[in-house]
């Protein structure tokens, strides 16, 4: 008879348990931290930014014959967490892209003008695996909707642009019409060579044809809103242009100012959400990779834009993607009374 064998106490299955364990908890630790490094909400400090000037109040006068329009062309929706930090990721965010068509005395006004009919072959230059994060659906270019309602496109008299990225200067050659107003050092850079796909896309903008239409501008007026200079457009006081350097060198921001309890700020992609604003909060680090130019110069935006909102509230801040604060205006063909 053969006796049983003893257990061996060096047995390989409490080692497994234990090495299986830790292995579990590495990676429940590691995805905390990635959360939290990525997602987890961290507001500015208004007190960091000393250099940031107080806004200082406007005296708006009346501009009754004075109205606009949003023209959505595309959307997408992703959630809440890529566009802020702080957001949640069971939240979305629809990110539209959109025109502000205005009515002035001297004539019609398109601000960006969104996702124009080229969009698609323009598309072609995104690298594919940022594509994905990037798509779009629902496409109506501006110039199409305006035709529809009986708008003649040649009649934009100036496209305003806040900045050069593929989704705002995609709508350039929809208006051959127009003078494209931005600013020198904007065109510059996307016209240098430190500029690359996704950001910018050079057969939107760097065509011989459009030469003709560029009107570069300084901004050479006074301090308005809290901003260190101004161009007041038409000379009226109804469209002012102030600089927001930051998401790009030479992004601009755009007042609208019909009376003084209709005031509009559109400020671009220095924030994508206006939730932004009020949590002093920057876009997360892998949007704010791909997408800031100058990160810290972006911050200190976001507390202009902050301070701003805290003194007069009246001001609605426009972002050029945020659906909810797009909801709340004139929706094209409709215009603002």
């Amino acid at each position: 008879m053969v006796a049983d064998a003893e257990p061996q106490s060096g047995s390989t299955q409490p080692k497994r348990r234990r090495l299986w364990r830790g292995c579990c908890l590495g990676v429940l630790v590691a995805a905390v931290a990635g959360y939290l490094a990525l997602f987890r909400a961290s507001p500015l400090d208004p007190e960091a930014y000393p250099e940031v000037a107080q806004a200082v109040g406007v005296a708006i006068e009346p501009h009754p014959e004075v109205s606009f329009s949003l023209i959505q062309t595309a959307y997408t929706d992703s959630p809440q967490a890529m566009i802020f930090r702080g957001g949640s990721l069971f939240a979305t965010h629809r990110t539209t892209h959109m025109g502000v068509l205005i009515k002035h005395p001297s004539g019609l006004v398109l601000i960006d003008g969104g996702l124009g009919s080229r969009i698609d072959e323009e598309f072609e230059a995104v690298p594919a695996w940022v594509q994905p994060m990037l798509g779009f659906e629902e496409h109506h270019p501006a110039c199409n909707q305006l035709s529809e309602a009986g708008i003649d496109p040649d009649s934009v008299k100036i496209l305003l642009l806040t900045h050069l990225h593929w989704d705002h200067a995609s709508a350039l050659r929809d208006f051959p019409q127009a003078a494209f107003w931005t600013t020198k050092a904007e065109y510059d850079y996307a016209m240098g060579d430190a500029v690359e796909p996704p950001s910018y896309l050079r057969s939107q903008y760097d065509d011989p044809a459009l030469e003709p239409n560029w009107v570069l501008k300084e901004l050479t007026g006074p301090a308005y809103e809290g901003y260190p200079h101004s161009l007041d457009v038409f000379g009226d006081g109804v469209l002012v242009l102030v600089p927001l350097e930051g998401h790009t060198p030479g992004a601009l921001g755009i007042f609208l100012n019909l009376d003084q309890e209709r005031r509009y700020f559109f400020v671009g992609d220095t924030v994508w959400s206006a939730a932004a604003i009020a949590l002093l909060a920057e876009k997360m680090p892998l949007a704010r990779w791909l997408a800031d130019g100058d990160a810290a110069r972006v911050r200190a935006q976001i507390v202009r834009l902050h301070r701003l909102q805290e003194r007069d509230p009246r001001i609605v801040i426009v972002p050029a993607h945020d659906a909810v604060v797009h909801a709340k205006l004139p929706a094209f063909p409709a215009f603002s009374e």
